[in-house]
């Protein structure tokens, strides 16, 4: 990635031909966009739930709540996401400002948990289970005295005194459509689930339980005994014995399983083997993504091969690494000599014409280092903005714009920045030779269009626009926080000879 830095003040240079900075004003983008992928019939067999509120949070909800003494300020919801399943369907959480915390329901129920009281989670029926606050252990927080608090505000007579939650284990619960299931601990390290009931989910306390996809537990009854695997919902039993490990992908929720050094991606709810290979099974997503998309990455030591659901190969050759561009229908490739390019799985051909030595997103822009320059594409349309003729050297940030340093022209003329806003994508300034900005402060900036200028130059806020068209820099220009003015001086230390207000109106230093 490129480093965008804003630019350092320095001395104004002295020059002879006067003009007055106007804006060009030249479309970066068109309304052209990328053809979007056609959306593919996923081959995962299971709802991935969203649990936050079904519908907008109403605003009296949160000012009811706030008058109760919960804090809105900052962040003030704890809305459960498809990885933080704490809470069911429309309840969620705001804090208050001595630890204690407010569960809001979206049928108006507002409830203080006292701050030495731990909620677990909620359930499908409204029933919380709450423990006493927890205690910091060295691998994992333990909260006792877990208890069941029914819909009616009342206590389920059921004695849960032998277990405990472990509250930093982030695979400890799990919330279906239909049922909660939290993993809890004995004294002597037994484990076991208990339901939104009360009951206990197994018979009897086994060695290890851990949820491994939605919807799935792998549990071993004693210490060496061969993991099992089951389908929470039928109580369904799935044979994995004949395999050495087993593994889980994280978004697109299917399992990885080793035998004999051939890797095995499993559907769980089938128990279909998806395909093999002789290589590692990884998943390909970008990182804010929740729902499977149903690419592998085969990787060994030295190559990576990427392929779909089915296993084939997706586009032919070896590289050594793979990654989702943002917009989720492109990815990031990187061939054998560490030279990169974007592939794009709807034209189902690369991008660019060439592997650049490193390509990165900035702005508005997909920057290739190439040669020693720059190329830059726009990153909606892929249009080439700038080809090594133009041999851009740097690509910076200041204020809300981007600056491109251009090579100088073979005449020293110093035209060699163009300036671009950094929201509506075009062009404010083509070939400006100078852009700095004003001393004590970084949301104002001294540009001029021609280094050639006597002294002439424009005062621009940090969206680029002009505040002052055309003012005489004696040496030097701060601002004035205090008086919020922006002060001309002939030394760094000297007393302001002009003095001009936010309006561009020149008025009285005192």
């Amino acid at each position: 990635m490129f480093l965008l830095t804003a630019f350092l003040t320095a001395p104004i240079c002295y020059s002879q031909k006067k003009t007055t900075a106007k804006p060009v004003k030249k479309a970066v983008t068109s309304e052209k966009t990328i053809t979007p992928i056609v959306t593919e019939e996923s081959n995962v067999p299971f709802k991935l739930l969203d649990l936050a509120p079904s519908r907008p949070v109403p605003q009296e909800l949160i000012t009811k709540a706030k008058e109760m003494g919960a804090n809105a300020n900052g962040n003030p919801f704890k809305i459960p996401t498809v990885e933080e399943k704490d809470f069911m369907y429309d309840d969620f959480i705001l804090y208050g400002e001595k630890q204690e915390s407010y569960l809001v329901s979206m049928n108006g129920n507002i409830e203080k948990i006292p701050a030495d009281i731990h909620l677990i989670t909620t359930t499908k029926n409204n029933s919380r289970i709450l423990t006493d606050k927890c205690i910091n252990l060295t691998e994992m927080s333990k909260c006792s005295n877990i208890r069941i608090i029914g819909s009616d505000g009342k206590k389920l007579n059921i004695d849960l005194s032998k277990y405990h939650f472990a509250f930093n284990m982030k695979q400890n619960l799990y919330n279906s459509e239909d049922h909660t299931y939290v993993i809890v601990y004995t004294e002597s390290g037994g484990q076991n689930i208990i339901m939104e009931n009360g009951t206990t989910f197994f018979t009897s306390d086994f060695s290890h339980i851990s949820f491994i996809v939605p919807g799935f537990v792998i549990y071993q009854e004693k210490h060496g005994d061969q993991k099992q695997l089951m389908q929470l919902s039928t109580r369904k039993k799935i044979d994995i014995s004949k395999y050495d490990d087993i593994n889980a992908l994280t978004v697109n929720k299917l399992l990885v399983a080793k035998k004999n050094e051939k890797y095995f991606l499993i559907n769980p709810v089938t128990d279909k083997v998806l395909f093999e290979s002789d290589k590692r099974i990884q998943e390909l997503y970008y990182p804010s993504d929740v729902n499977p998309k149903n690419y592998f990455v085969l990787a060994n030591s030295d190559s990576s091969t990427l392929v779909d659901i089915t296993g084939k190969k997706v586009l032919e050759g070896e590289y050594t690494r793979f990654g989702f561009y943002v917009s989720g229908n492109i990815f990031s490739v990187e061939n054998k000599q560490r030279k990169q390019n974007y592939y794009d799985l709807a034209k189902k051909a690369f991008v660019y014409g060439d592997f650049y030595n490193s390509l990165s997103t900035e702005g508005p822009f997909d920057v290739a280092k190439y040669n020693g320059y720059i190329q830059i594409y726009d990153n909606k349309t892929k249009e080439l903005l700038y080809g090594a003729d133009k041999k851009v050297k740097e690509i910076r940030f200041a204020g809300n714009m981007y600056i491109l340093t251009k090579q100088e022209v073979s005449n020293n003329s110093g035209k060699n920045l163009d300036i671009y806003d950094r929201e509506s994508r075009s062009l404010l300034y083509e070939n400006a030779s100078y852009l700095s900005s004003i001393t004590n402060t970084e949301s104002y900036f001294i540009m001029a269009l021609d280094k050639n200028l006597d002294n002439k130059y424009s005062i621009l806020n940090r969206k680029g626009a002009v505040i002052i068209p055309e003012i005489v820099i004696p040496y030097y220009i701060k601002y004035n926080i205090d008086k919020k003015i922006f002060e001309l001086t002939k030394k760094s230390t000297g007393k302001p000879t002009d003095c001009y207000d936010l309006a561009g109106v020149k008025i009285n230093c005192q």
